[in-house]
């Protein structure tokens, strides 16, 4: 079956000559585990990717990137600083792997693993759902929440909960071990119309 992963062009050519290595999950800052995401749908929105966007100093979001040193602020001639930001959705690898393999799970099973299991063992399913959908929440702001109100915040974690949200979270998956090149059966490259070839 065929998965697919959203990168930067440049990054593509560096993962054909290597491997796609294992990196962050959902959960990574609470159970540590990496693992390379994958989607089953060929559509790079709803996955908390960056796109590219440029970003004023005026934008809410601006001061969390700016928090990250990764890039450097550029004076506009009208006098206010942008940040640009990586477009990780340049390319898509086209992915073909068995579906029947332990090193690939589901949204829900690296949930179960890392945080029903591992972490928060025997609490309140109320916990798990709550602790699920704001992992899927995190996928709406990929720069950060710290420019919306927390009873924003809840509510639209309330509504995911409460299935009143949609969410990609049940095309996410996740392969525990890095990749090989030899099962990247295509890249393909952003179009000016949005399409990949």
């Amino acid at each position: 079956m065929y998965f697919y992963h959203f990168t930067t062009a440049s990054a593509a050519q560096n993962i054909m000559a290597s491997s796609l290595k294992v990196g962050i999950t959902p959960f990574s800052a609470m159970s540590k585990r990496q693992a390379v995401s994958l989607t089953n749908t060929p559509d790079p929105k709803g996955h908390g990717l960056l796109t590219g966007q440029t970003l004023k100093d005026t934008d809410p979001e601006y001061k969390a990137v700016q928090a990250l040193g990764v890039y450097t602020p550029v004076l506009n001639p009208a006098g206010y600083y942008t940040i640009t930001v990586v477009d990780q959705t340049e390319a898509m690898l086209v992915i073909d792997l068995n579906t029947s393999s332990s090193k690939l799970i589901s949204y829900d099973k690296l949930f179960e693993k890392d945080i029903k299991n591992m972490l928060y063992p025997g609490r309140e399913k109320e916990l798990y759902d709550q602790l699920s959908a704001a992992a899927i929440h995190s996928a709406d702001y990929p720069f950060s929440t710290a420019h919306i109100s927390n009873a924003q915040q809840d509510q639209e974690i309330a509504d995911i909960t409460n299935k009143k949200r949609k969410h990609k979270a049940p095309t996410w998956f996740f392969h525990l071990v890095d990749i090989p090149a030899k099962k990247i059966a295509e890249v393909r490259f952003k179009q000016s119309d949005g399409s990949y070839k």
